[in-house]
């Protein structure tokens, strides 16, 4: 597994995947929107020498924040979602993109000590996103619509009812503010 710039390309399908060889697994960590050519995945390759055209790994301190980041999923989802937002319209170099997304995943983990953010256990079922008795970062709660953004497996952040969940009512009061 690695931490890698990998290029956008067309799919048959429409949209876009990224170039990488057919049976390397891969997860999409960071991007700058629809118009930047490449994105920062982490790439479990089958072959140990892959030579496909714009990949490069992160720079070695990127990675080293990426490995702490993994264990606090809030982190991933929440610096993923500020480069999308920061860099929305604009195509930057690799290396500022990088530097971008270090000092967002170093501010998000510097801050979780008075993160009101909550693990809380699913107790329902949503096929391909949530499974009854997973737990998941809760990062907020929406009073007016019963909804809480919430990170996946995957690091993306979502919206649910917040009777998806098991938060009683002083994690929901915690997870008002944000």
């Amino acid at each position: 597994m690695r931490y890698c710039f990998v290029n956008w390309v067309d799919s048959p399908e429409g949209g876009r995947e990224p170039l990488l060889p057919e049976h390397d697994g891969f997860l999409l960590l960071a991007d700058a929107g629809r118009d930047a050519p490449w994105a920062i995945f982490e790439v479990s390759f089958v072959d140990d020498d892959p030579s496909e055209v714009g990949l490069e790994e992160v720079p070695d301190d990127l990675c080293t924040l990426l490995d702490s980041a993994k264990a606090y999923s809030p982190a991933m989802a929440i610096a993923g979602e500020d480069m999308a937002r920061r860099w929305k319209g604009k195509t930057p170099s690799r290396a500022e993109f990088a530097a971008s997304y270090m000092e967002s995943l170093r501010r998000v983990l510097r801050a979780q000590p008075e993160s009101p953010y909550r693990l809380a256990e699913a107790i329902v079922d949503e096929l391909g996103y949530l499974r009854k008795g997973e737990y998941a970062w809760i990062l907020a709660y929406n009073s007016v619509t019963y909804r809480v953004s919430w990170v996946s497996s995957d690091f993306q952040i979502y919206q649910n009812p917040v009777s998806d969940f098991d938060l009683d009512d002083d994690a929901l009061a915690a997870l008002l503010s944000q």
